[in-house]
């Protein structure tokens, strides 16, 4: 139990750096709140028990479901060097669109390669993850600009029941922090903050349901402009 408490108080502690020290890095910041939707689809299909490829369709809208925000294809090869640890090389394909009022100039490519490392372990009920990611990103402009960026997500899952009865429901937080490996200009490394607390459904033994409230915190290149979206995310999940 002292590792699920240090667990939540590092989750604690994510959600208030990501949230909070945006919010003080720059006297000048103007900050724009949307309210957005976004629809997933996971996939996942295991050719051993140590290889397996798993995918995601999102679809990312603004202004609840009246304009794109993003849209975005995942697809990764995952290898499992433990029951607790497994390692992934990816590829993203994203379509950012201009939005909200602080909108891009047009809609731009995105190409990213992934490589990851997730943990997983058990307390109690409780299940908790890591998931340590390094993303290049080639951005699709004028002149094609490479940027790289990490990030951590920690998350937390445990299975809801009624008067001792284990039902098919479970409840699952997660914190995603996104850092620049280097400085913009003007300075700084904060690229965005996720927070997110929902409801999962298993529908099956292998497909379930998700719907939750994520709180998405981003600051723009110039480090004055900054986001501060509320997103309501639907997903259908085949594992």
């Amino acid at each position: 139990m002292h590792c699920l408490s240090s667990t939540i108080k590092t989750l604690i502690l994510l959600v208030v750096l990501g949230l909070v020290v945006p919010l003080t890095s720059s006297a000048q910041q103007v900050v724009a709140h949307h309210q957005n939707v976004w629809l997933d689809l996971s996939l996942k299909h295991k050719f051993s028990e140590k290889q397996s490829v798993s995918g995601l369709v999102s679809l990312r809208r603004n202004d609840f479901v009246a304009d794109w925000q993003q849209s975005l294809v995942r697809i990764n090869f995952n290898h499992k060097l433990s029951d607790n640890f497994t390692g992934t090389l990816g590829y993203d394909f994203a379509i950012n669109f201009p939005y909200g009022q602080q909108a891009i100039d047009e809609r731009f490519f995105e190409h990213r390669v992934v490589e990851q490392v997730s943990l997983k372990n058990t307390v109690s009920a409780w299940k908790i993850s890591h998931r340590y990611r390094l993303e290049h990103r080639f951005l699709m402009l004028d002149e094609t600009s490479l940027r790289n960026r990490f990030r951590y997500k920690l998350g937390l899952s445990h299975p809801l029941s009624i008067k001792g009865e284990k039902t098919p429901w479970s409840f699952t937080m997660f914190n995603e922090l996104f850092v620049h490996l280097r400085k913009t200009n003007p300075a700084h490394y904060f690229d965005q903050n996720w927070a997110y607390g929902g409801l999962d459904y298993m529908l099956t033994k292998h497909v379930s349901v998700s719907v939750g409230y994520m709180n998405q915190y981003l600051t723009k290149p110039d480090g004055i402009r900054t986001e501060n979206n509320h997103t309501l995310i639907v997903g259908l999940k085949r594992k």
